[in-house]
């Protein structure tokens, strides 16, 4: 038993010399049946607050509207996911993903509240860390208490009180590796008046870290992919505002709308920018609802045209254009059920690896459809069920003299490794077939190699061959705005075989010739109506992800702009 004192509101304190006398006190008293439920924090001064309860009065504002967008959000992505989720599971999800709310972090797992108390990155290593212990007898105490102390008597049915919470968030993997649990705490000043027990020790030098637990996972279910979007996102809408702000105004004219930064495509702020006609608001708001996850994808007819800031070029032949009934068939329809998985921490073992040299895709440019593909062909035969690791490496890149060069390519081989991973990670477990995952892995390979190889080819290739290649922005489930290029002959075969039925090319006089794909594209950016969807579900997977990804990679972002679901694409045309 290690030693203890009573701390202002009567919890025991225990005082251990070290984590490993810590962390084995804490597992005998689960074994004993005295505590059941732990938290680990890194300073054991704090108190064991819910976070929304440490929210500034000044800044509560601001987080309620956060919160909202994200609740919004993620109940959005579970319906289109076809995921129903309570209150609670989505209260759970906010919380796991670091906004404000009422529900304090729990485990069943000692390992995990020790971990979370020690991280090797601490900024408090000089102050004592902490296991909190909490007993189910004491919860309950609590719960009765509350429920006297703070409505005296006078408590309505739908008034909060203490609650401890178990939910099992289906695909919230974070929650489940963590073995997680709540105890949802409306009260500010709970902490005033009741505190658990815990045990306090110094931080060992380098953090505590367990070998097989992951608190947050390096693989990721569909939902926390889509999830990981909405920040993407706001982070992405956080700067455009920034820059309105900082940037001088001979860069930007005054007097622009916000409406021209915020929430929309370049393509359409470009068409704000430039232009005045009255078409342009009622543009904006089908642009809105087609790209908004407040509904699917609409299956209405177009009676006009939309008008964009590109020349007309089309006109109709029957005068209206419906949604390609590819879109609504049994395929993709299929994309829009996600399987219910559950975290499993040994979903990729070292027999799960793939290592590839990009020497062997010298020839393989990424720029030239019909290309064999030279991916591990073990890659068709691979299990579905389970996660792999890319390795690349390039031999025929000797060491250089120049450290830092060498730096940057062996940093940039580890990246586009870790996206070939996240490809695979979040195609999987969609209805893609497996041949074309590969090839996506292969384009992705090809860029690559062609990119270490010769910038001049890269160039070449992506960079000035504009009547071959488009430039598109498209827009997936959350409004994130990307671009792409792509090969005007990888891309004009995705259209609907029955477009020229129902509109006729037209040939202004004064207008250099263009691709037919491209004149397709300045008319039409809302893909249902375009392309057939299968055809269009090859190019987007096998083609703008790989793109997507090389870019992110060579730009050192995150992957997390990346969607895999031609499903949800509601923008797709030139940029």
């Amino acid at each position: 038993m290690l030693p203890h004192s009573i701390g202002d509101s009567g919890e025991r304190v225990y005082s251990a010399p070290d984590i490993a006398s810590a962390l084995d006190f804490v597992t005998r008293s689960l074994r004993q049946g005295r505590y059941q439920f732990f938290r680990g924090q890194e300073n054991s001064n704090w108190l064991p607050c819910p976070s929304l309860a440490r929210v500034p009065d000044e800044s509560r504002d601001q987080v309620k509207d956060r919160l909202v967008h994200f609740i919004g959000y993620a109940r959005e992505v579970s319906r289109v996911a076809g995921i129903q989720y309570s209150n609670d599971d989505i209260w759970a999800i906010a919380q796991h993903y670091g906004l404000p709310t009422n529900f304090l972090d729990l485990t069943t797992d000692p390992v995990v509240a020790a971990m979370f108390a020690c991280p090797p990155d601490t900024a408090w290593g000089i102050e004592n860390a902490a296991i909190h212990l909490y007993a189910q007898e004491t919860i309950d105490v609590w719960c009765e208490v509350t429920r006297d102390l703070w409505h005296e008597g006078a408590r309505r049915p739908e008034d909060p009180c203490l609650e401890l919470l178990r939910i099992d968030v289906s695909n919230l993997w974070r929650l489940q590796a963590q073995r997680g649990l709540f105890l949802f705490n409306p009260f500010a000043n709970f902490c005033e008046h009741f505190m658990p027990d815990r045990v306090v020790f110094p931080h060992p030098a380098n953090g505590f870290v367990q070998q097989g637990y992951e608190l947050y996972p390096k693989n990721k279910s569909l939902l926390e992919i889509q999830l990981d979007l909405f920040f993407d996102l706001e982070s992405t809408e956080k700067t455009k505002k920034i820059m309105r702000a900082e940037l001088p105004a001979s860069f930007i004219t005054p007097g622009y709308s916000d409406k021209l930064f915020g929430d929309t495509t370049p393509r359409f702020t470009a068409a704000r920018a430039q232009l005045t006609e009255p078409w342009l608001e009622a543009e904006g708001q089908l642009h809105h609802e087609l790209r908004s996850n407040a509904s699917g994808i609409s299956n209405l007819p177009l009676h006009t045209l939309p008008d964009t800031y590109f020349r007309p070029m089309w006109k109709f032949r029957r005068q209206e254009l419906w949604p390609h009934e590819s879109w609504f068939g049994k395929q993709a329809l299929a994309w829009l059920t996600t399987p219910i998985e559950i975290f499993r921490p040994d979903l990729a073992s070292a027999g799960d690896e793939i290592v590839l040299d990009l020497d062997e895709f010298r020839d393989a440019l990424p720029c030239g459809p019909g290309a064999a593909v030279k991916v591990d062909a073990s890659l068709e035969r691979r299990t579905r069920d389970r996660d792999i690791r890319f390795s690349l490496r390039c031999t025929s890149l000797s060491a250089s003299s120049d450290k830092e060069t060498d730096a940057t390519q062996t940093e940039f081989l580890r990246t586009v490794g870790l996206f070939a991973d996240y490809l695979w990670a979040g195609l999987r477990r969609t209805p893609a077939r497996t041949d074309l995952i590969v090839r996506c892995i292969h384009n992705l390979c090809a860029c690559a190699a062609l990119r270490l190889r010769s910038q001049g080819k890269w160039d070449e290739c992506y960079g000035r061959r504009d009547m071959e290649h488009l430039k598109l922005e498209y827009a997936p489930l959350g409004g994130h705005s990307r671009t792409a290029k792509v090969l005007c002959a990888d891309l004009a075969p995705a259209i609907r075989s029955d477009l020229a039925d129902v509109v006729a090319m037209i040939s202004p006089s004064g207008v250099p010739p263009q691709p037919a794909i491209a004149v397709h594209l300045q008319q039409m950016i809302y893909p249902q109506y375009l392309f057939d969807f299968d055809r269009f579900t090859e190019v987007f997977i096998a083609r703008v992800l790989s793109y997507e990804a090389i870019i992110a990679a060579m730009m050192r972002r995150t992957p997390t702009g990346l969607a895999f679901n031609p499903r949800t694409v509601k923008i797709f045309g030139l940029s």
